[in-house]
């Protein structure tokens, strides 16, 4: 096992966008500024005091159809589009400072924060980020689901399989190895989706308020409602679209080849907390069982 450094990076200026939740429906101007520290650091400027959020897996809680953050009675709420982008670039130190509980949906996708922070531009950090290179498998399952990460030395690959169990979606596989260009070609005009027949137990549960046919790709039985796939197999791309935006939160860059079947946050998450268990470090590799400096 060799050893590998990774440079941690920022973003050059400040840049910002204002949208509703698409869950909460709230509105919500973000602000994404550069920090010297390492770290993701969510700031709700809305609440007294404007008390933070580390963008990290130990302050995920499990919650319907999202990826939410909380240190104490602070929560943060639907960030993995923004998340993905942020990982996929390298950048692993800023603040995002918030008006409300929710990072907003957009167009469901990751592209206009993809060209927001692109707008803004990187800068180099003082430190090294840190980073998992694997030696071993490691899986998680659930249900009829499974997530698995295996060695793959030298880049990140995803691989998933969509099979959502209805007549509505095809069964979809995609591959790809994820690097800046790729991600921004292939996955992140992906869009958030959901079954017109799931829609109203959401709206009961409280969720999708902020959601709508700008914003989300509703499958029903004449298929997608008021909107063009902008790929064939776009509902299995934005599932990867997630589980990279929830792999942000291992806080470190990745090597290795992740393989999914049915999975969602909740193995996203499942995932995340094993790969943080095997240990990381600024510059040198992991071995599972083996623990590493601090970064």
């Amino acid at each position: 096992m060799g050893e590998f450094a990774v440079a941690g990076l920022s973003v050059a200026r400040e840049c910002s966008a204002r949208g509703a939740g698409l869950h909460t429906g709230a509105e919500v101007v973000v602000a994404i500024r550069p920090r010297a520290e390492p770290g993701i650091v969510f700031v709700r400027d809305d609440l007294p005091g404007k008390p933070t959020v580390r963008a990290s897996i130990a302050n995920v809680g499990l919650e319907l159809r999202r990826t939410v953050m909380r240190e104490g009675t602070t929560e943060v709420q639907t960030a993995e589009h923004l998340l993905a982008v942020l990982f996929v670039l390298g950048i692993d130190r800023v603040e995002i400072h918030l008006t409300g509980p929710e990072v907003p949906g957009l167009d469901g996708s990751s592209l206009i924060w993809l060209e927001k922070i692109g707008a803004a531009g990187t800068a180099p950090g003082t430190t090294s980020r840190a980073a998992i290179r694997l030696v071993e498998a490691v899986a998680e399952t659930a249900g009829t689901g499974v997530l698995a990460a295996v060695p793959n030395k030298g880049s990140l690959i995803v691989d998933y399989t969509l099979d959502h169990d209805s007549p509505l979606i095809p069964v979809q596989r995609v591959s790809f190895t994820i690097d800046p260009d790729t991600f921004a070609r292939e996955i992140a005009p992906s869009r958030t989706f959901v079954l017109e027949r799931e829609v109203a137990a959401l709206l009961a549960a409280g969720l999708g308020r902020g959601a709508s046919t700008q914003n989300t790709l509703v499958v029903g039985p004449q298929g997608v409602r008021d909107a063009t796939l902008r790929f064939p197999d776009e509902f299995a791309r934005h599932k990867v679209l997630d589980l990279l935006g929830d792999l942000a939160l291992v806080e470190a860059a990745l090597e290795a080849r992740v393989v999914g079947l049915r999975s969602g946050h909740t193995l996203n998450a499942a995932l995340a907390r094993r790969l943080v268990a095997l240990g990381r470090g600024p510059v040198e590799s992991r071995e599972p069982g083996r623990r590493g400096a601090t970064p």
